[in-house]
């Protein structure tokens, strides 16, 4: 799983690089993103470790199969996250979009999967499920008590 900047970088990337798989110039995928050209240059680094860019000539780089594949995964994941953001706030996605981009890169694929199943099957929570908050040892958080 890459962490938040390397999966924006790479999907920018792709979107750059289009359908055509051309190459992409590092520095204007950070100017893009508003990156310094020390962390695009780290990340693309990280990110052609992982096989997911080939590092070319002159400050080039372009998605690989797997690069394309990621992105592609990094996308579905976001407008799960989004659309059941949406759908919990009574907002439209474009408005949980922020959100949406805060907290993906923190759940699990499990979790996403689950949220994906809850907005196609409309998995509701039983009437007589309440959802409260209580100290725990840890600091607290919210619970849901299921009968």
């Amino acid at each position: 799983m890459l962490d938040r900047k390397s999966g924006e970088l790479l999907c920018e990337i792709v979107r750059m690089a289009g359908e055509k798989e051309r190459a992409v110039f590092i520095h204007e995928a950070a100017q893009r993103m508003g990156l310094g050209m020390p962390a695009a240059s780290r990340l693309t680094g990280m990110l052609s470790e992982a096989g997911l860019l080939r590092l070319m000539r002159y400050g080039c780089v372009m998605p690989t199969e797997e690069g394309f594949s990621a992105a592609s995964g990094i996308q579905h994941r976001r407008r799960i996250v989004s659309a059941f953001l949406a759908a919990a706030s009574g907002r439209n996605p474009e408005e949980t979009a922020e959100e949406c981009a805060r907290i993906e890169y923190l759940l699990g694929d499990d979790t996403v999967k689950g949220l994906e199943r809850i907005l196609l099957e409309g998995i509701r929570l039983p009437p007589t499920a309440e959802i409260h908050m209580e100290k725990a040892h840890n600091g607290g958080g919210a619970c849901i008590d299921m009968p």
